[in-house]
């Protein structure tokens, strides 16, 4: 059985999921905003949930329309055979993203779904499915974008974004699916040195020992959406698992991270750990003025402060910037610096030239990644 999948990603990582998609063997269709569509088997999309790192949702489609008004949208939805897919009484979600289209706001495109498929099942079965918003049994998820809807069932459930092991973080500090992101833009080959100061609560850095040991983000994980749908196959799913697990190295690479603050350190560390990376990862405080020189071909991948954090001003902002650029200059010497930051203005305080620039956004703020080769 082939099905169209959507994956839907951060912003600006479009092309790098797809990337990710290649390398487990499938052909993806259409790269597009936010998302990568493919078709593939049950056992493709469970795979992908498990090894991409830079998804968020799997969706398998299940139609897509147009429509202009919740009554049209309801129409279209209850001629979808929900039956097969709520055998037993399930419980179910609806979760809906709406833009540029005649229907403005989601929660009038959920409630349209949720009545469709209620309605549908009652007259089907006798009995239709209570809504759970925590915990449901099937998550329906809807995107309407220039009236064109595309309505499907979530096989990921929790985002896999969540990996698990980042417990606490700074609003500014990249989660887990952009940090990953990051270390893929950047080329990092998993074997090179590797420095991220600013390190925060670790995501960047971790992210780079998950791929350095070629763990799976998502191989700890003890639930996904798919497991509830009829096609789930565990004796399928254990040979996944079992044969990522075969692929795992030890690494041998250098990743060291380092920050100011003593208890983002610790916190950096304990994530570190629950994540299986922390013998490849070393953290240490350290000033960025202190950065150690460089090996030919090392990498450097930072996230420093955007804005202003409690009382510090602006200038203290621009000054550090211009630090960062001369500290690079003199220290990272034939090697390539990535810088991300929600800030392009302070940017233009590293007195550096960039030689590429990525828009990604971080939640709902554009931010910009900017690579400097150092000669």
């Amino acid at each position: 059985m082939h099905s169209d999948f959507l994956v839907i990603t951060t912003p600006g990582l479009e092309e790098i999921l797809a990337e990710e998609i290649r390398s487990l063997g499938i052909a993806p269709v259409t790269i597009e905003k936010t998302g990568v569509l493919f078709r593939g088997t049950p056992e493709d999309c469970m795979r992908a949930n498990l090894c991409l790192r830079t998804a968020e949702h799997i969706i398998m489609l299940l139609s897509e329309f147009d429509c202009y008004s919740p009554e049209e949208l309801y129409e279209q939805v209850c001629a979808i055979d929900w039956k097969p897919w709520f055998r037993d009484h399930r419980t179910l979600s609806i979760s809906a993203v709406v833009q540029d289209s005649s229907i403005t706001h989601p929660v009038n495109a959920a409630l349209a779904v949720k009545d469709a498929i209620s309605e549908t099942l009652r007259d089907r079965t006798g009995r239709p499915p209570e809504v759970d918003r925590y915990l449901p049994d099937v998550s329906v998820m809807l995107r309407l974008d220039h009236d064109h809807a595309r309505i499907g069932i979530d096989t990921s459930g929790e985002s896999l974004g969540r990996r698990g092991y980042l417990k606490t973080r700074p609003e500014s500090s990249p989660g887990e699916t952009l940090a990953a992101g990051l270390v893929l833009a950047a080329g990092w080959n998993g074997l090179d040195d590797l420095y991220n100061p600013f390190c925060g609560a670790g995501s960047i850095a971790i992210e780079a020992g998950l791929y350095a040991r070629n763990i799976p983000p998502n191989l700890n994980r003890k639930k996904f959406g798919f497991m509830k749908l009829p096609w789930f196959d565990p004796a399928c799913w254990e040979k996944i698992v079992g044969e990522a697990r075969s692929r795992i190295v030890p690494g041998d690479c250098l990743i060291e991270a380092s920050d100011e603050d003593d208890a983002a350190l610790m916190i950096a560390g304990k994530n570190a750990a629950a994540a299986e990376v922390a013998g490849i990862v070393r953290f240490v405080r350290r000033d960025i003025k202190a950065l150690p020189k460089a090996r030919t071909a090392s990498m450097l991948i930072t996230s420093p402060p955007p804005h202003v954090p409690g009382s510090r001003k602006i200038t203290e902002l621009r000054s550090l910037y211009r630090t960062m650029g001369e500290v690079f200059r003199k220290r990272m010497r034939k090697s390539t610096v990535w810088v991300f930051t929600g800030n392009g203005g302070l940017a233009k305080y590293i007195p550096l030239k960039p030689s590429e620039k990525m828009i990604i956004y971080n939640n709902s703020l554009r931010s910009v990644y900017l690579r400097y080769d150092i000669r």
